[in-house]
């Protein structure tokens, strides 16, 4: 029997008794647990928040003269960071240094992330530095980070500075450059988030649905139809394949503007190329076709 399999289909389902349960019978029969028992037991253990059983797991593994990786320790600090327990998440950091596992690219990312959500940017920042100091090399997961923290307090300046430095370095993408268009929709400056989609090309970096969904909103919101209908056509003569939210976009850009019309043709279009529409669709079509469309009724803004 694969136990290392068994223990992650207990885990997956929070069954983690279960999981406890395979590891007493594995030592029963005198099999041991390798590292990837204990990985797999130690992610189960971080989401179901059981603290003092994740450090006895450690200790177990160190009594069988086993050491933890860089996998096992990131998993470790992804879960408790998550879970908003991040001084936790930096008692487990000490302890893979202190045992003389530096962390890498990955694991400093990992703790960056996480504090820049938090909106602890101090300490997002020292972390940052020290990684510089260490030789380890930040990748566009790392300065995605801050530029989405920059883009969400309306921060695009200081946001493109960055960004400008993730071209120089080819780091940029097309998540981050819809960060960029999302901070400018956001503060309402449609046009600039307009030229992105120009700029894009020209670094060889193509848009995607999300891209000229979130741009073709603002546009919606603004009761520009024609500006949203002409990004819509771009999109498709592009290649690219509109999704439930694009469509309920449009949908909703017909409805304020008194285009039901037009409204039920995107529908019908909808069904046509296999994508479902939702609660949201039928809302939106079953309501006034007016200007006084309710803003609560509006779709959800995509997030990167």
């Amino acid at each position: 029997m694969c136990y290392s399999a068994l223990l992650h289909g207990y885990c997956k389902e929070g069954r983690l008794r279960d999981a406890l349960g395979v590891c007493r019978e594995m030592v029963k029969r005198g099999v041991d647990l390798d590292l990837v028992c204990y990985a797999v037991l130690i992610d189960g253990t971080i989401k179901e928040q059981d603290t003092s059983r994740v450090f006895g797991l450690l200790k177990n593994l160190h009594d069988q003269r086993l050491r933890p990786d860089k996998v096992i320790y990131t998993s470790m600090i992804d879960g408790y960071s998550k879970a908003g327990s991040v001084e936790k998440a930096f008692q487990i950091w000490d302890i893979m240094i202190d045992e003389g596992c530096p962390p890498n690219v990955v694991t400093y990312t990992t703790l960056i992330n996480e504090l820049c959500k938090a909106g602890l940017m101090d300490k997002a920042e020292l972390l940052w530095k020290e990684m510089l100091v260490s030789n380890s090399t930040p990748n566009h997961i790392t300065y995605c980070c801050f530029l989405d923290h920059l883009a969400r307090e309306g921060r695009m300046e200081k946001a493109v500075q960055l960004h400008n430095e993730m071209l120089k370095g080819l780091l940029a993408n097309t998540v981050s450059y819809n960060i960029l268009v999302r901070g400018f929709c956001k503060l309402g400056r449609v046009e600039e988030a307009t030229k992105l989609l120009d700029e894009m090309l020209d670094n060889a970096i193509f848009p995607d649905c999300i891209t000229y969904s979130t741009i073709m909103y603002q546009y919606c919101r603004r009761g520009n139809l024609d500006g949203a209908i002409e990004l819509w056509d771009a999109m498709l003569n592009k290649g690219l394949k509109p999704d439930t939210l694009a469509y309920n976009f449009l949908i909703y850009g017909c409805c304020i503007a008194g285009e039901l019309g037009k409204a039920f043709e995107f529908r019908d279009d909808m069904i046509r190329r296999g994508v479902k529409p939702n609660q949201a669709t039928h809302s939106a079509l079953t309501r006034e076709s007016s200007r006084k469309f309710s803003i609560s009724t509006d779709p959800v803004m995509p997030e990167n």
